[in-house]
C-alpha cells in the first residue's frame, strides 16, 4: 500500500462551527433556501422573486413533495 494512506492531523480534528453558522444553518433549514432555480435560464434568483432578474421568466414556487419530484424527473429528461 502507500505510505499516505494514514489520515493527516488535519483529517481527524473534528472542530465546532462557529455559533453564526449554526444559526444561519438552523433559519437556512426552517424557512428554506435563499436563492431557487429559474425554470428557464436555471441561474439561482432570490427565493422571494416573481420574475427572473436574468431573463425575465416567472418564477413559480413549488411547494409539497410530488412538484418537487416532478422537477427533478423533468429536469433527468431533459439534460
Amino acid at each position: 500500500m502507500f505510505e499516505d494512506d494514514e489520515p493527516k492531523d488535519w483529517e481527524l480534528r473534528d472542530e465546532e462551527p462557529p455559533e453564526a453558522l449554526k444559526e444561519k444553518w438552523a433559519k437556512d433549514e426552517i424557512l428554506g433556501p435563499g436563492t431557487v432555480p429559474c425554470p428557464s435560464c436555471k441561474k439561482r434568483v432570490p427565493a422571494d422573486s416573481m420574475d427572473c432578474l436574468y431573463c425575465g421568466a416567472r418564477v413559480l414556487r413549488k411547494a409539497g413533495f410530488l412538484s418537487g419530484l416532478l422537477d427533478r424527473v423533468k429536469g433527468f429528461f431533459s439534460g
